[in-house]
C-alpha cells in the first residue's frame, strides 16, 4: 500500500507543480501585455505633445527643447533625402549617357561601334541607323534609344 501512496503523492506534487508553471506563465503574460499598453500610452503622450508643439504652444522647457531636437533631426533627414534623390538622378543621367545606343552593336559580328558608325569597323556589315535617345511623356525621364519602357517610373514609352 505504501507504493500507492507514494505514487498517489508523487501525482499530487506533479499537477500543484503545472498548476504553478502554467501561473506563472500566465503572469509573465499578462506582464508583457501591460508593458506593451505602457509603451502605447507614452507614445500617445508624446503625440500629443508633439502636435501641441507642431502647433506652436510653448511647451515645458524641457519637452519643448526635445521637442526642438526631434525637427533638427527631422530637417537633417530631409536634407540628407534631397542629397540622396539628387545623386540618384546624377547617377540615371550617368547610366543612360554611357548605355550605347542601339545599332551601335553589329548584328552579324556582335561588335560595338561608335554612334555615327554606318558600317561595322570589324566585318563592314551595313548598321541601322541610330534611334534618337527618348524622352518619358509622364516624368519627361530621358532615355537611353531603344528603351521600350521609362528607366525612372516604369511608363511605355510612346512613338
Amino acid at each position: 500500500m505504501a507504493f500507492f501512496e507514494k505514487l498517489g503523492e508523487l501525482a499530487k506534487n506533479v499537477g500543484e507543480m503545472t498548476n504553478e508553471a502554467l501561473e506563472n506563465s500566465r503572469k509573465g503574460s499578462q506582464i508583457t501585455s501591460e508593458t506593451k499598453k505602457i509603451r502605447e500610452l507614452k507614445e500617445q503622450i508624446g503625440n500629443y505633445y508633439w502636435e501641441e508643439y507642431q502647433n506652436g504652444t510653448r511647451l515645458y522647457e524641457p519637452v519643448q527643447e526635445l521637442c526642438e531636437e526631434i525637427k533638427s533631426s527631422m530637417e537633417i533627414i530631409a536634407a540628407l533625402q534631397e542629397e540622396l534623390e539628387a545623386a540618384r538622378k546624377a547617377q540615371e543621367e550617368t547610366e543612360i549617357a554611357a548605355a550605347p545606343a542601339a545599332g551601335n552593336i553589329c548584328p552579324s559580328c556582335g561588335n560595338e561601334n561608335g554612334a555615327d558608325v554606318r558600317f561595322c569597323a570589324q566585318c563592314g556589315q551595313k548598321l541601322e541607323e541610330t534611334p534618337a535617345e527618348r524622352f518619358c511623356t509622364s516624368c519627361g525621364t530621358k532615355n537611353a534609344a531603344g528603351t521600350n519602357f521609362c528607366c525612372k517610373c516604369g511608363a511605355k514609352l510612346e512613338g
